[in-house]
């Protein structure tokens, strides 16, 4: 017996009356698990400044949430426009410094993946980001939100709006998941320990340097 059925675990879409509960989930989640925010420390308070950012531009249809019986949300798989935009400067510099190599990967599959593809299509391609997953201390490791990841990804293919699909994934379970389990194409992997970045003084300095694994940006064709 699944957890869904031992459990009465259901799924729906995001509500926008979801958003500030999933607000506090994830902030507590990512500074706690996501591995380049954990190994700097980013703070609650901190990460909340880029959800806060981001959170309008999630797709509420897209995006799918886990929830008990009671109506308590225990996992969520978040999506929203690739080319949805922020204002950096209401971001904190600490989190600024975290996004650094996904920004930059983000950039180069812009230019190497994106472009050509509106070349192909004689217009610009309707790219679907994958933002972010996060389940609950309690109830990893029961499949759950390898769940919501295939229904998000079925209604995106469903839905007939989307090209493309992206996702970085910051850590190795989620990069087998996407690529093994869901068919994602590897643009690029970058070990964090071997990242480079300029240091504002002419040099170069590596930020992550110590912390294993890598991240991975995956892309699938929705058409």
């Amino acid at each position: 017996m699944s957890a869904f059925e031992s459990l009465g675990i259901t799924t729906r879409s995001l509500a926008s009356s979801d958003l500030p509960y999933i607000r506090g989930f994830l902030a507590d989640i990512f500074t706690r698990k996501e591995p380049v925010m954990s190994f700097l420390k980013i703070t609650i308070d901190a990460y909340n400044t880029f959800n806060d950012e981001f959170s309008h531009h999630f797709d509420l249809d897209l995006s799918t949430v886990a929830c008990l019986p009671s109506g308590e949300i225990i996992a969520t798989f978040l999506a929203c426009p690739f080319d949805a935009s922020f204002d950096v400067t209401k971001i904190d510099e600490t989190v600024i410094g975290s996004l650094g190599l996904a920004v930059g990967l983000m950039e180069e599959f812009t230019k190497e993946v994106l472009e050509k593809l509106n070349v192909e299509l004689g217009r610009n391609a309707k790219a679907l980001n994958l933002v972010s997953g996060a389940t609950a201390d309690a109830y990893e490791n029961m499949g759950i939100n390898k769940r919501l990841r295939a229904e998000t990804l079925e209604k995106a293919k469903k839905s007939g709006k989307w090209d493309i699909a992206v996702v970085e994934c910051s850590n190795g379970v989620t990069q087998h998941l996407m690529r093994d389990v869901y068919g994602f194409e590897v643009f690029k992997e970058v070990k964090y320990a071997d990242y480079e970045e300029q240091d504002g003084e002419g040099g170069f300095k590596k930020p992550f340097l110590g912390l294993e694994g890598s991240t991975m940006i995956l892309f699938k064709n929705l058409k």
